[in-house]
């Protein structure tokens, strides 16, 4: 952070060719000193723009989900990406292989959101840290609907979001989508190597989402920091 300044002198002196120029002295918080030796222009340069203080501009900051984890937004607010969590409990699950809806255990959850004008590109993750950090090591999502990098199908989940502070509604119109299964590859995405609705039977047996399935990431989506470098 700059000094500020507390003082400021300046007098006339001769160069070695009777040529003037003008000696400052300014004296700045905690008795500091800096002398310098300049032109006259240069001091009139320095009167116009160096001694003057600087507006500090501010820019809104909006609000954010208090499931935030990390994010960026651009000064006009219409683009902006977001990481959010979701922590490992039940959710509506809608099965559209039988029609089914179950209220199924899910793992931790890692949503990383690029919007722009309202338009939103979605990845999802697995975690089982008990808090989230750029070290913490990723897993693949174990259901459908999911690429095998993480990209969320966009037909399964088309909300429109109009600002920051309404992230969430993608993180529910997700719940709400229809799983046909897309991008499920047994053992691809989960460590039983059964189909996808089989795999649903199992962890409703459960009770939770045993964390011993979960698939890790490897490479540059290994972890949290090294996967939002790869996306954002």
């Amino acid at each position: 952070m700059a000094k500020k300044i507390e003082g400021f002198s300046c007098e006339m002196v001769l160069d070695n060719y009777k040529k003037p120029l003008m000696k400052t002295q300014t004296r700045l918080e905690g008795g500091e000193v800096i002398e310098k030796t300049m032109t006259i222009e240069d001091l009139g340069t320095l009167f116009k723009y160096g001694l003057r203080e600087e507006k500090v501009q501010f820019y809104n900051i909006p609000s954010v989900p208090t499931n935030f984890y990390r994010g960026g937004i651009s000064r006009d607010s219409d683009t902006f990406w977001i990481s959010l969590t979701v922590p490992a409990r039940k959710h509506q699950y809608i099965c559209d292989l039988t029609g089914e809806i179950f209220n199924l255990p899910y793992p931790n959850l890692l949503f990383i959101l690029s919007v722009k004008k309202g338009r939103a590109d979605g990845h999802v993750f697995c975690y089982t840290d008990n808090v989230l950090s750029d070290q913490t090591k990723l897993y693949h999502y174990p259901y459908g609907h999911v690429s095998h990098e993480g990209h969320i199908c966009m037909g399964s989940c088309s909300a429109n979001i109009p600002s920051i502070e309404r992230s969430n509604d993608y993180v529910d119109s997700f719940f709400n989508g229809r799983d046909a299964g897309h991008f499920y590859t047994p053992g691809m995405m989960a460590r039983p190597h059964v189909p996808l609705r089989e795999l649903v039977g199992m962890v409703m047996e459960k009770g939770e989402f045993p964390s011993s399935w979960l698939l890790p990431f490897e490479g540059s989506r290994e972890t949290v920091g090294e996967c939002l470098k790869t996306i954002i």
